[in-house]
């Protein structure tokens, strides 16, 4: 019993010291409107952008991004390699990307800390 016992002492203290970092990690982020204003704007423009788009591009890219499909059930559902998915996306992603970096020019003056540059890799759209 004794040994129980501090068992479950050590457990609880741990919670206990715990709870601060937990409540902080699941904590809603402060809004910022001027930076979901920047978002919304950006997000519009990349759709604009894949509408742009050559249509086997512009349809992979919905697939993609607006449906959430993986790139092997792209494939299976057009009747192409996977690496031919792959290429497409990539590209269209370097062309998201390069749009987004000419609109971020003007955070050069004095707005910096307002948005954050886009990161390869990750869904932009």
């Amino acid at each position: 019993m004794h040994h129980l016992a501090v068992s479950e002492f050590r457990h609880n203290e741990m919670a206990r010291r715990m709870q601060g970092d937990i409540e902080q990690r699941y904590r809603a982020p402060e809004p910022d409107t001027a930076r979901d204003a920047l978002t919304a704007i950006r997000l519009e423009r990349c759709w604009q952008l894949i509408a742009e788009m050559p249509e086997r591009q512009h349809l992979i890219a919905l697939m993609y991004w607006r449906i959430g499909m993986k790139q092997s059930e792209i494939a299976e559902v057009l009747c192409i390699a996977p690496g031919t998915v792959a290429a497409q996306l990539h590209g269209a992603r370097k062309k998201l990307l390069a749009e987004l970096k000419e609109c971020d020019s003007f955070a050069q003056d004095g707005i910096e800390g307002l948005i954050a540059p886009a990161e390869e890799g990750g869904a932009t759209a």
